[in-house]
């Protein structure tokens, strides 16, 4: 059984760990983008143009 204070350390990794790989995703994301000339600055631009390049068979999901 953990303590209170290993639950919240705990919690707190798992938070960090879904946070950065969240962060990762996006920069392979971006980078697939950027090979084809694309470059967008935010998180909606970049879901925004792999939907749309995906539409159009650039990139594959």
């Amino acid at each position: 059984m953990l303590t209170k204070e290993q639950e919240t350390l705990y919690k707190i990794a798992v938070e960090l760990s879904v946070n950065r790989s969240y962060y990762a995703a996006f920069a392979a994301a971006r980078a697939v983008l950027i090979l084809f000339g694309i470059d967008p600055k935010t998180h909606n631009g970049v879901k925004t143009m792999i939907k749309r390049n995906n539409n159009m068979g650039q990139v594959e999901l």
